[in-house]
């Protein structure tokens, strides 16, 4: 997250205050620190971007990369993956239950599309989100998928022949998830990430899977948390 695109126009602070949003619970005096992003979005203001706007950016981007947002991964706790796709990007991230009984972020990804993907159908980039988003440390624990898109739920059921779609569903198998439905109005923590992707379009989802995967069988569950938290 502290890699976060930066911030060009209204619609870009829009959607980094969506994120932001979604954890002010966990930050003390938000408004207080949000307030020369907040300036930007009202009717009518002039988008200047200034050194109070950097201030602001940097004093939340600390935020949402330590604790109490930020959390190691348990693996007795509750676990949730998030994700959304569109034609600029796929994101998901994984949050968990903590004792105080509220989600914390433990990792999140995001990649822009290939000129290729950005071309499939919104059901498949849903399904590309998830896989982008499972890692191997998930394979021993039951968790949920929350997602925006209905046609997934169903799609999950059915068998493709694509041999690019039949490898992702084999590789999901693996798995023990349920995918659960949220209204998109609910997940603009989530979208906000997916339109402003990280990771560069050459970075293949086939690429992605096959480095994940496989380099994380020779780590140790807590080097696996460290490599996917130096990522945010």
């Amino acid at each position: 997250m502290s890699n976060f695109p930066q911030l060009k126009s209204i619609h870009d602070v829009r959607r980094f205050l969506d994120l932001t949003s979604f954890c002010r619970r966990f930050i003390p005096n938000y408004a207080i620190k949000a307030r020369y992003l907040t300036q930007l979005t009202k009717k009518n203001e002039i988008f200047k971007w200034e050194k109070v706007q950097d201030q602001s950016l940097e004093a939340l981007e600390r935020e949402l990369t330590s604790q109490p947002i930020l959390a190691l991964y348990n693996p007795e706790a509750k676990t949730e993956v998030h994700k959304n796709a569109c034609a600029d990007g796929i994101a998901g991230m994984l949050l968990q239950l903590g004792s105080d009984d509220k989600w914390h972020f433990v990792y999140c990804v995001s990649k822009k599309t290939t000129e290729t993907e950005n071309k499939c159908h919104s059901s498949k980039l849903e399904l590309m989100a998830i896989v982008c988003t499972l890692e191997r440390l998930l394979l021993d624990i039951s968790f949920t998928v929350v997602t925006d898109c209905q046609a997934l739920i169903y799609m999950n059921a059915k068998k493709s022949s694509n041999p690019k779609l039949a490898r992702w569903s084999l590789l999901i198998q693996e798995f023990n998830f349920e995918i659960r439905h949220r209204p998109g109005v609910r997940m603009s923590h989530i979208d906000a990430i997916s339109r402003a992707p990280v990771l560069n379009s050459s970075d293949t989802l086939d690429s992605l899977i096959e480095n994940k995967l496989e380099v994380c069988l020779t780590l140790s569950v807590e080097d696996q948390v460290l490599m996917m938290q130096m990522t945010l």
